[in-house]
């Protein structure tokens, strides 16, 4: 069966957005399918937009108006940032993954569709409303294809509660919905959101990433060279800046436990504290070695998991609280808590005991109940 991926694969300093669309299309290739990402550039996308009127009055409200131009600062530092720090995302893809032509628009996606029997998409924050306008709203809802193609959703997230879910979108995305053949969230709180919509049919799945063991990660890996430090580190991956993640204080207790400290960010966070840059493979091999890792990420948190590393997790805070709900629902999964809401707790997590034994308990009930899934909608059951 050939089958194009939906995802989000944009931007390239998050390992778990570039992570997540490798593990899906890898996990449907073992199973005998031919399998391509679709390079839809959503954030190309949202620049043809144009504002609506009255979005430019609400503009010149002088509150709104500095919050704007802060929030348009920011993300123009960002993305300096993110350009400045080569972590060879676009090589990743091109080695590891198959991958359509490129489309900038969704009316090139609408009128030149790439040829499949089935479309997925997931995983990851697809259905993320602050992500999504008229046009990727469209495309990361499938409403492109021939209409008998499988549309399918696995593990998608839509990035905040229940409690947030705008009418407007809810009213645009239903009939977008009901054409699926089957869907599935990664988190629980996206069946309570799909509920409110008028969608009564959905399934909660484990992300993509647990459908590969982690030794095949490493196989997949093998000829990537890393530099290990010569003592034990602790690995700190920050993703955002919305924690109250300090790496200072993680520092100033890792060296008086003899341990040094590899301080990875992403999403273009500025830091004046000595980083390093990996590519896909070194970041994953990098955790998979370390004594230790704190993050904030859901990815970070995932990895570390499967390479049995005791992982403190911060939460995240602000706007970016709403994705906290993909933690909660990993915590529920391994039946304990992993989240830091105070910096200072770090330490009794990491050196209290991790029920591994459990855990793989749990991660096998999650990959089985993912595979029948994607089994049985792909053949249509």
């Amino acid at each position: 069966m050939k089958i194009g991926i939906m995802t989000c694969w944009q931007p390239d300093d998050n390992y778990g957005t570039q992570i997540q669309g490798f593990a899906l299309q890898k996990y449907l290739e073992k199973s005998g399918n031919d399998v391509f990402l679709i390079q839809y550039h959503r954030f190309d996308d949202i620049l043809t937009l144009k504002r609506p009127f009255w979005k430019i009055l609400k503009g010149l409200n002088p509150y709104l108006l500095l919050r704007f131009i802060k929030n348009k600062l920011d993300s123009k530092n960002q993305r300096k940032e993110t350009l400045s720090h080569n972590r060879n995302a676009p090589e990743f893809r091109k080695k590891y993954l198959h991958l359509s032509k490129d489309y900038y628009t969704f009316d090139e996606l609408s009128k030149q569709p790439p040829e499949a029997d089935a479309y997925i998409v997931g995983s990851d924050q697809v259905w993320n409303i602050h992500y999504l306008q008229k046009n990727n709203l469209n495309a990361h809802f499938l409403n492109f294809g021939k209409y008998e193609t499988k549309r399918i959703s696995y593990a998608a997230s839509f990035g905040f509660s229940e409690g947030k879910l705008n009418e407007k979108f809810a009213v645009a995305v239903k009939p977008l919905l009901s054409h699926f053949d089957a869907i599935s969230v990664r988190e629980k709180n996206g069946l309570e959101i799909l509920k409110k919509i008028g969608i009564e049919n959905a399934v909660h799945v484990c992300d993509p990433t647990f459908l590969i063991s982690p030794d095949e990660y490493l196989e997949f890996f093998k000829d990537e060279n890393v530099e290990f430090p010569e003592n034990d580190y602790v690995f700190v991956y920050e993703l955002s800046a919305a924690s109250s993640l300090s790496i200072k204080k993680i520092k100033n207790w890792a060296y008086k436990q003899g341990l040094d400290v590899i301080y990875v960010t992403g999403h273009g966070k500025c830091s004046s504290e000595k980083r390093i840059f990996p590519a896909v493979p070194q970041w994953m091999k990098l955790i998979a070695n370390a004594r230790y890792v704190i993050t904030n990420s859901f990815h970070g948190t995932v990895f570390s998991l499967f390479f049995h590393k005791p992982v403190a997790v911060f939460s995240l805070k602000g706007c970016a609280k709403t994705t906290n709900s993909r933690l909660d629902t990993l915590n529920m999964m391994i039946g304990r808590n992993l989240t830091i809401h105070k910096s200072s707790d770090f330490e009794k997590i990491l050196l209290s005991n991790f029920d591994w034994d459990f855990f793989e308990i749990q991660k096998k009930t999650l990959r089985e109940k993912g595979i029948s899934f994607l089994s049985n909608a792909l053949a249509g059951k």
